[in-house]
């Protein structure tokens, strides 16, 4: 692989371009994505059969992809990946030697990375939780992220679809001054800057990990399809050790290609894909959470998110959907599934359904099919604001999605977004004088 290890950005650079699949297939649908951090610019699928070697998965996703190029390409993204400019070789530049596919033309547009529910082939599961803030006072963005059991064996770090190489371990990473950037938001008129990660082991790419920053927020506006029905970014719970009791899928919105675009406008929903969460049996708690990470104790944060009750209108049995906000404890380790459910108290000590809880959606209270924009901002039902202050010490905040309901049709998340209100003085003791 070639990679760029310059701390600064550059308007060019050298990709790796060849994937090296390793063993067997698990059977699934294997996505080969060409992608920045703000836009999934073009994807081919194939499925692959339980046990498949390496070598035929290689030699089929190569002769999608020449497929898809010749049957149609609206956009001219497919044909970056089978011609070189200018080149008299007839040779084209993305073949299969053996396992290893050649992918040379594919990095004209962005990056490459590997969606969808197969799970062998060597292929890495996606960093979790990829957060970023931009720090004034030193004028540099500093990205954190988690790295996934096993970790990697080396790390592209992303900026606007610029690489810069790490070693696996890595969970970090500084960019310096980026004023000009961010500040001014002279990059894209929509003001975000994009930035991601993905993880290598040995020549096999996970799936992108993203997060768009403005001076004072970070949301995810990436339209990258899902790795094994899990939005990026995020990770599943469940309180049932059974793995059928509650299924996660991605959603697919109208549109095709033309709609995924349109995240470079940067508005809330212009993603292409959204998760589905759904529950099969009377009792299961399930959801998906993510964390905020290296935020500033004192701050206030606002959270937003935009949820969606689907068909379940016309689902008559009990059932409930929430979205919920807390900071985690000085340690910053996971909540546990038992503080997911509100079983067991939060790092506040609030407990129960309500704990964390921002909106809830029930039997006669839906959004009736519509994307509806729920935030901290006023709590829940009207009620005063419900800003998340970090206390002292604290440095990460999660927000997680609780569903349930025995066979439901489904519930749906698509976005969001992280705000730094600033630093909250803090009350004083009760007695005290100025």
């Amino acid at each position: 692989m070639a990679w760029c290890e310059d701390a600064e950005p550059r308007s060019s650079i050298e990709r790796p371009d060849e994937v090296t699949f390793t063993g067997h297939a698990s059977g699934g649908v294997l996505t080969l994505v060409r992608s920045s951090t703000r836009i999934a610019g073009s994807s081919v699928s194939i499925q692959t059969a339980p046990g498949e070697a390496a070598e035929s998965v290689a030699q089929r996703l190569i002769a999608a992809i020449l497929d898809a190029q010749a049957k149609s390409d609206r956009y001219g993204l497919l044909d970056a990946m089978t011609r070189s400019s200018g080149s008299s070789s007839n040779e084209p530049l993305v073949r299969a030697i053996g396992a290893r596919m050649r992918l040379q033309g594919l990095y004209k547009v962005g990056w490459h990375v590997i969606a969808g529910t197969e799970t062998g082939l060597g292929i890495p599961r996606p960093p979790t939780s990829v957060s970023g803030f931009y720090d004034v006072a030193h004028d540099q963005v500093v990205l954190r992220w988690v790295n996934p059991p096993g970790g990697y064996d080396s790390v592209a770090v992303l900026y606007e679809g610029d690489g810069y190489k790490e070693p696996g371990e890595t969970n970090s990473y500084t960019f310096h001054n980026m004023a000009a950037r961010l500040v001014h938001q002279s990059y894209h008129r929509d003001g975000l800057i994009g930035l991601g990660v993905v993880g290598y082991r040995g020549e096999v790419p996970s799936n992108l990990g993203a997060i768009h920053l403005t001076p004072t927020s970070q949301q995810e506006m990436n339209g990258v399809p899902f790795s094994s029905g899990i939005m990026p970014n995020w990770t599943a719970w469940s309180t049932s050790a059974d793995a059928n009791a509650a299924s996660f899928e991605q959603g697919v919105k109208p549109g095709g290609l033309e709609q995924a675009i349109q995240v470079y406008r940067g508005k809330p929903g212009d993603g292409f894909f959204y998760q589905i969460i759904k529950t099969h049996g009377g009792e299961v708690q399930a959801g998906i959470w993510r964390q905020f990470l290296g935020l500033r104790p004192g701050h206030a944060y606002r959270v937003s998110a935009r949820l969606n009750t689907l068909e379940m209108d016309r689902y008559l049995s009990e059932w409930s959907f929430s979205l919920h906000a807390a900071h985690n404890g000085p340690s910053g380790a996971d909540l546990s599934v038992d503080q997911l459910s509100g079983r067991k108290a939060l790092a506040n000590g609030a407990m129960g359904q309500e704990a964390g809880r921002i909106v809830a959606y029930e039997p006669g209270r839906t959004t009736q099919g519509a994307w509806a924009m729920s935030s901290t901002a006023t709590g829940e039902l009207g009620a005063p604001s419900s800003d998340i202050v970090l206390p002292p010490a604290v440095t990460t905040l999660t927000v997680w999605v609780r569903h349930s309901g025995k066979d439901s049709s489904g519930v749906a998340i698509d976005w969001v977004k992280l705000e730094d209100l600033g630093p909250v003085a803090a009350e004083k003791p009760e007695g005290s004088q100025t």
